[in-house]
């Protein structure tokens, strides 16, 4: 599957507008989010795999089969910041 760079702004900016200090989002939060309602669960999932994969976000992902199971952020980390200000 290909990376979609744009989704993986959106989720970014996604982030940085819903989350307040302790609290958390879940994948839900991003399948279920009119912000990101142009891409399917399916690419959502992928790109959120994948930005777990990075130092963007304190993240933890749960896969069952290759499938993205559960998902939660409580926000971006300093690299994540310094990645939005250069989009």
């Amino acid at each position: 599957m290909k990376l979609n760079q744009d989704c993986v702004r959106d989720i970014m900016l996604f982030i940085e507008k819903n989350v307040t200090f302790g609290m958390f989002l879940h994948l839900n939060d991003f399948i279920e989010s009119s912000d990101l309602k142009k891409y399917d669960s399916k690419t959502i999932k992928y790109t959120l795999g994948k930005l777990d994969e990075t130092k963007f976000l304190h993240s933890k992902a749960t896969w069952i089969d290759n499938n993205l199971v559960m998902f939660s952020t409580g926000m971006l980390t300093w690299d994540g910041h310094k990645f939005l200000d250069t989009i």
